[in-house]
């Protein structure tokens, strides 16, 4: 799911703000991932957000390999 999301955001205009609380987790993942640049809300929060800035290079990696192994 996660790397649906990274797809996602590889193509929106970013930086982008989220609320809801299942994508902010997702957002936690890729950032631990170090696969994006962004802030999140703690996880104890009562209004969850995240804010992305930008897919790192790790991200974009990531991205091409799931590519290839798709057209394999």
């Amino acid at each position: 799911m996660a790397m649906a999301l990274l797809r996602e955001l590889a193509s929106q205009s970013l930086p982008l703000t989220v609320r809801d609380p299942y994508v902010v987790e997702q957002l936690r993942w890729l950032r631990a991932a170090n696969f994006i640049a962004a802030v999140t809300s703690p996880p104890d929060a009562g209004q969850p957000f995240g804010t992305v800035f930008s897919l790192t290079k790790r991200g974009r990696e990531a991205l091409t390999l799931e590519q290839r192994a798709k057209a394999a």
